[in-house]
């Protein structure tokens, strides 16, 4: 399955590092989709995505909360998440930031 859009960071991109030492970038990607209801709204599916290596260190001080990019995703999985009467899911990825349009302004 293959996600791409324009979409939100829904909070500052948190870099960490692996036990062997490679470093990791996560981020909070959210999508709007649908028909918009009676406020105006559409609804909003939540993508948590991550990249590994050199690039993590360099894009985190420009993956910054409410910064829009155009993201290309695969390697999309789900799973159930377990809540009090409600179903959620969580859906895992890898983007790809195209060089020139990973920025919108």
């Amino acid at each position: 399955m293959i996600l791409t859009g324009l979409c939100r960071l829904g909070r500052d991109a948190g870099l960490r590092y692996m036990h062997d030492g490679t470093p990791v970038l996560s981020l909070a990607l959210a999508y709007n989709y649908g028909k918009k209801d009676a406020q105006g709204k559409r609804a909003t599916q939540w993508v948590d995505a991550s990249f590994f290596g050199d690039r993590a260190i360099s894009l985190q001080p420009y993956l910054t909360k409410g910064q829009q990019i155009n993201a290309y995703i695969d390697d999309i999985s789900y799973r159930t998440i377990p809540t009090q009467g409600q179903h959620a899911w969580d859906i895992p990825a890898r983007p790809h930031l195209q060089p020139g349009i990973h920025r919108q302004c």
